[in-house]
This record gives structure tokens, sequence and C-alpha cells, in this order.
């Protein structure tokens, strides 16, 4: 019933085809060194398995938009699929129509893959045109299509408002900007509670934030956001606004948000303290001094114990000076001192690895990195 690929597809012509064969329901295709050529015989098998809940032909570039267009074709009936994984074939506009036609009759999918492919706006929209229809979606992966601009993010945010079962949406390394933001932003804040995982991309900025904080409310199981670069300290304040008391975000990655600066993790620094599921924060590259690591090592001081934070990560911030390094290197073992249970928190600053001071009793490990 399932079938995997290790770099040679043709076994699934045996197992998939001809009378008495069994029907399988997971092809497993990634990596599988598929072209345009493999794909008109696959297409062939793949249109009798009509049991098929999950196809994944992920890490086939050579496919194209022709390969991709082959196949997906011959799912057209397919009823039972559920997962459709296209990543890095290769797929342009082209694609990604036909992709949408045949999502048009693939009416149960509720995981769908797009992601690191040659599609733009043109292609975006027409996925956009097709999505609504997809009630039960819970995860939409387009990240890495950086031929996607603001007018694709647009046609996707317009299918996003009757999405609310979606629970993970990537639109990073696009080239998605604060207008694009702002649609999906419009579309979520109608009410996407059951969202745990958004990250957007590196063209977003102070006025992307701005218009995404209100709609975080509205994103009450959201654990895990990444979004940057263009973010200076206004658009950290905005996102601090949003999110502060968010009971369930886990992890906060704003990395390589190079203006952020020590003004902007002063505003991270008071938003830190209300997010009590919060156990990582990344903040590579943002442009913070001692200013801002002191800031941020007090926040995290004054909320022990019960912040279960296990990661604060501030490398690539060349400006951190000795009183920062001072300070971030005793904050594991004031927090392990205060929580007193198995609990390893790691501080990472360029420059300086190693444990810093014996793991307690209890066995938490304390180090800066």
């Amino acid at each position: 019933r399932t079938w995997r690929s290790d770099r040679d597809w043709s076994p699934i012509m045996v197992s998939g085809g001809g009378q008495g064969a069994t029907e399988l329901t997971f092809v497993d295709l990634h990596d599988g060194k598929l072209g345009a050529v493999q794909a008109e015989s696959l297409a062939r098998t793949l249109a009798s398995q009509h049991a098929l809940t999950r196809l994944d032909i992920e890490g086939n570039p050579a496919l194209g938009d022709a390969g991709v267009t082959v196949l997906v074709r011959a799912l057209a009936s397919h009823g039972r699929l559920r997962t459709l994984q296209l990543g890095e074939t290769g797929m342009g506009d082209d694609g990604a129509r036909a992709v949408s036609r045949a999502l048009a009759r693939l009416s149960n999918v509720e995981e769908l893959h797009l992601s690191e492919n040659q599609f733009g706006d043109v292609g975006a929209a027409a996925l956009g045109g097709v999505l609504a229809r997809h009630t039960n979606l819970r995860i939409l992966a387009l990240h890495g299509n950086r031929r996607v601009g603001d007018a694709g993010a647009k046609a996707i945010g317009g299918a996003l408002g009757r999405l609310g079962r979606l629970e993970k949406l990537t639109l990073s390394d696009t080239k998605i900007g604060d207008a694009g933001v702002a649609a999906v932003a419009q579309a979520l804040a109608k009410g996407h509670s059951a969202l745990n995982e958004l990250t957007l991309g590196d063209g977003v900025g102070d006025a992307g934030a701005e218009a995404l904080a209100p709609a975080l409310g509205a994103c009450t199981s959201l654990e895990w956001l990444s979004i940057g670069t263009r973010l200076t300290a206004k658009g950290a304040a905005a996102l601090s606004k949003g999110l502060r008391g968010h009971s369930r975000l886990r992890v906060l990655m704003m990395n390589l948000n190079v203006e952020l600066g020590d003004e902007g993790a002063v505003e991270l620094a008071e938003l830190v303290p209300t997010l009590r599921a919060l156990e990582a924060v990344h903040l590579f590259g943002v442009g913070i001094a001692d200013r801002g690591v002191l800031a941020l090592v007090g926040a995290v001081r004054g909320a022990v114990p019960s912040l279960p934070l296990r990661l604060l990560d501030m490398r690539g911030n060349p400006g951190v000076g000795p009183s920062g390094r001072a300070a971030a290197r005793d904050l594991p073992r004031h927090l392990s001192a205060s929580r007193g249970a198995n609990v390893e928190l790691k501080v990472r600053l360029d420059g300086e690895t190693g444990n810093v001071g014996a793991p307690s009793a209890g066995g938490a490990c304390c180090s800066v990195q």
C-alpha cells in the first residue's frame, strides 16, 4: 500500500499497475530523479491508483511544467487524495495553473506543498482562485517561490478567509512585501484559530508588521512566528503589541532584521515576559549591542521561574560588548538557581562556547554558546 523510491522510480510501474496489483495509498518519489519523460509513464500508472491518499514528488526539479502538468492531470479523479507534495519540481506559472485545475476536482486535499518552485504572481493568482473551495486545507506551503510578490499574495489572501482550519502557512523567501502581507493579515483577522505556524519573508517591513499585528490576536493557536528582514524598532513595537499576552507562542524568529537595533530589542524585552509558553527567541544579525542584550536578559530574569525559555539566540551581532556578554553569561546560572528543575537554557553569542557553571543538582545545563 506504500511505495517509496530510493533513487529509482521504476518499481512503481510493477507495484502500481496490472490486473490484481495492490492499490497504493502513498507514493513517495521524493528526490526520485524524475523528468518529463518519466512523468508520462508514471502518470499512466497513477491514473489507476484511486486509493491514493498521499503523493510526494518533491525534489524533482527536472519535471518542470510539462512533467507536473502530466502528473496532476492523472490525479483529477482521485477523490481520496489528502496530501499533495510538489515542492521543488521546477514548475512555473503553467505548472501552477495545471495544479489549480486539478485542485478544482480534488476536494479533499488537506496538505498542499508547493515550495521552492518557479511560478510567480500569475501562478499564485490561479491557485488563489481555487483554494477558497478547499475549506479542509490544513497546510499551505509556498515558501521559496521567489517570483511571487504582492499581487500573488493578494490572490492567496483572497482565499485565506475561507480556510478556517489552516494550521500552517509559509510565505518566506518570496518577493511579498508590505502590501501583500496586509492582504494576508486582512484574511487572518477574520478568524484563524487553528493556525499554529506562520512564516513571512524578506520583503516585510514596518508597515507590514503594523498591518499584521491586529490579526495576530485572532490566531489564538499560533505557536511559531517567523518574520523579516526589513523591520525596525517601529515594526517590533507593532508586533509586540499584537502578540502581548499570547498564550501559545513558543518560537519567535526575527533573524536578519538588521535595522531592529537596541530600540527594537527593548520593545521585544517588554513582550517576552508576557509570553508564558515561549521557548525560543531567534535574533541572529539584528544589529543589537549591549543595551539590547541587557534589556532582553533583564526581561528573562524578571520572568522566571514561570517563563519556559530554552534558547535565546543573539549571534551575528558584533556590537555586543563586555557588559552584554557578562549579562548573557550570567543568565543561565540565574535561571538554573531560580527554576531548580531539569531545564537547559542556551544563550548564544558569537565567539563564546562552552558550559557556564556546573550543572544543577537536577541536571540543568546552563551555557553561553
